[in-house]
């Protein structure tokens, strides 16, 4: 009798062993498609809109651009937040070109130096955008 009590008291904590490492192998597992973009942040005071006309609209709006390589996010004062899927980045030195997948946008600029400069240009380059 003791030696089935032994038995089974063994074979509870083998069972016991093997749930926990499996639970432990899923929680590995899920923390790697974690997503880990890492953004880069830009905020803004100041949007300057280009009417079809030509006219600049000059509107006081505090903005956050939060950017990486595979996304760019655009967020008005709590208001808004766009967001844009990345194509393709190039960098020079006068700045970062984001080549977007977007109907109304092609592509983002954002100029090098301390006070960057964010240029949204549409496909038919009017009516265009910049943050600064």
């Amino acid at each position: 009798m003791k030696n089935l009590f032994s038995i089974l008291f063994i074979l509870s904590i083998f069972i016991s062993a093997c749930s926990n490492s499996n639970n432990n192998h899923q929680s590995s597992n899920d923390s790697q498609t974690e997503d880990t973009t890492q953004y880069k942040t830009i905020k803004t005071t100041k949007v300057y809109s280009t009417n079809s006309d030509g006219s600049v609209k000059e509107t006081l709006l505090n903005a956050s651009v939060f950017y990486s390589d595979k996304e760019i996010k655009i967020n008005f004062q709590g208001d808004s937040t766009w967001t844009f899927e990345v194509k393709e980045k190039t960098e020079k030195k006068e700045g970062i070109t984001f080549l977007l997948i977007d109907k109304k946008y092609k592509e983002m600029f954002i100029s090098s130096g301390s006070l960057p400069l964010i240029t949204l240009t549409t496909h038919t380059e009017t009516s265009n955008i910049t943050l600064m």
